[in-house]
């Protein structure tokens, strides 16, 4: 799993660095308000991305890799197809709602003018399609090219472009906006190119099963959390101004770059945990607990050691927002603290409990955030809710399948010996990788 994790994480550290670099780019040649409106416009894609997908990214995930581990490809690639019609089928909804909305000027900084609205809307089916192509590919064992799109990509594509267009002049925000949309199509065609590689043949498929009642019984779950996590930004954009937006989503931003780490880790655990029942679910579960654990805490320090030279990197307008990092950055450390909580509810066939609770959080969030005046105001109610919900979330795990997540679930030796596991496998791999060449 070691490997695994590290090919993911150096994946995720060129992606989140050429992320990073284009959100850099955005901040120095926008305004402070135009930065607000870009990455407010970001945030919807990302959390309208992940409701579009209605769940089946899940879906795939969980069924596909039993499909896949059992040599049932027919029915693989049936799910794929179904997941994929129903993910078409949705974005045409909402594309109609939101060029109503721009039709009608209804006054939001996405659906003010045809000129933002349409790539949004454009940008929310493709990371949506993008969704069921990564899980798909995840679920075939190839995280390599689940993830390359994903993080290198479709965030270098845009950057380039948008580099390109801040040299020969001015920039606007729909410039930028179609920059970010370029990138996902690109994405996009690169995964399916990876997935038509994948071979057809194998055993006949089993019964169909119901797919689309697990996937939407994960959907509410799964699409409350991207709201969850960026409700934010997209709260203060319409409560408090598109500056005061650029504020938080600027610390937003930094602090994400705390999660690539443990994104990896749940990258690399799902399907174990998928697979695992008895006794060795409490296994794969105290081994992925240890990753986030290890992986969370040196993402937090970093950041909240050296986040400030980041947000300078913005311009000085940004240091400002500095406080705002740090809070955010206390409500990330629940997720190192509790384990993969939402994860291993999905893997392990609970996710509508997954999904009570993910909707009553992110409802509560949004509640909330309709009071808040400032950044730090929004900071400090994402970070109470994320340790609300992940504790509601661990108390779950504990009463449905008897395991304990998180740092409760770990002893001195089990960590021990899981360290001990991990790196003999590692040996074992580099050794035969090592015979191999020798050959």
């Amino acid at each position: 799993m070691f490997l695994n994790v590290a090919l993911v994480f150096a994946l995720r550290v060129g992606g989140t660095a050429l992320w990073l670099l284009f959100t850099v780019i955005c901040a120095r040649i926008l305004t402070v308000g135009d930065f607000g409106q870009l990455f407010f416009a970001v945030n919807v894609i990302l959390a309208g991305g992940a409701a579009a997908a209605m769940g089946y990214d899940v879906a795939l995930l969980r069924f596909g890799a039993r499909y896949w581990q059992q040599g049932q490809h027919p029915a693989f690639f049936a799910l794929l197809r179904e997941a994929r019609l129903t993910v078409l089928g949705c974005g045409l909804l909402v594309l109609a709602l939101f060029l109503a909305a721009a039709g009608l000027r209804f006054d939001t900084p996405v659906t003010g003018g045809f000129a933002i609205a349409v790539p949004t809307v454009l940008a929310i089916l493709a990371t949506a399609l993008m969704a069921l192509n990564r899980d798909a590919l995840r679920a075939a064992g190839k995280l390599r090219d689940a993830l390359f799109g994903q993080s290198i990509i479709r965030t270098v594509v845009p950057a380039v472009l948008l580099s390109g267009l801040a040299l020969a002049g001015a920039v606007s925000v729909q410039m930028a906006l179609g920059c970010y949309l370029a990138g996902l199509l690109a994405a996009l065609v690169w995964e399916q190119l990876r997935i038509r590689q994948l071979p057809r043949g194998g055993a006949a498929p089993a019964a169909a099963g119901r797919h689309w009642v697990s996937a939407l019984s994960v959907w509410p779950g799964e699409a409350s959390l991207i709201v969850f996590q960026r409700a934010g930004g997209i709260m203060i954009g319409l409560t408090g101004g598109l500056e005061m937006a650029a504020m938080f989503l600027a610390a937003e931003r930094v602090a994400q770059l705390g999660t690539f780490i443990t994104d990896a880790v749940r990258t690399a655990v799902a399907p174990p945990l998928a697979q695992a029942s008895g006794l060795a679910l409490q296994r794969e579960v105290s081994r992925a607990s240890l990753l986030m654990l290890i992986s969370g805490c040196l993402g937090g320090l970093l950041l909240l050691s050296g986040g400030w030279i980041l947000l300078a990197g913005f311009g000085p307008a940004y240091l400002d927002a500095y406080p705002v990092l740090c809070v955010l950055l206390a409500g990330q450390l629940s997720w190192a603290v509790l384990g993969p909580t939402a994860l291993i509810l999905n893997m392990q066939g609970q996710e509508r409990l997954r999904s009570v609770i993910g909707v009553a959080a992110a409802a509560a969030l949004v509640l909330v955030l309709a009071w808040a005046g400032t950044a730090l105001q929004a900071a400090c109610a994402v970070a109470a809710i994320s340790w609300a919900m992940n504790g509601a979330l661990w108390w779950g795990i504990r009463k449905r399948t008897g395991v304990t997540p998180g740092v409760f679930g770990l002893s001195a030796a089990s960590a021990r010996r899981t360290l001990a596991e991990e790196f003999s496998q590692l040996r074992q791999r580099l050794a035969r990788r090592q015979a191999e060449t020798d050959q």
